[in-house]
């Protein structure tokens, strides 16, 4: 729908499916706006970004 804030219509989703987002934002997007109104679990991008952060540094840094 125009002004949703989503490139394209998505139509409805199963509330078993888990979404994800990588966009970095700590409020939720329009895409996971979406998926949480069918009752869809959802991970966004600030979350998994935090999730990666020490494995990343010990990978630069050799620890691994």
């Amino acid at each position: 729908m125009a002004g949703d804030g989503l490139p394209a219509p998505l139509g409805e989703l199963d509330p078993r499916t888990l979404v994800f987002n990588v966009v970095v934002k700590s409020e939720p997007t329009a895409f996971m706006r979406h998926a949480r109104s069918f009752g869809c679990a959802t991970l966004g991008g600030y979350a998994m970004m935090a999730g990666q952060i020490d494995p990343a540094l010990a990978f630069l840094e050799g620890r691994t």
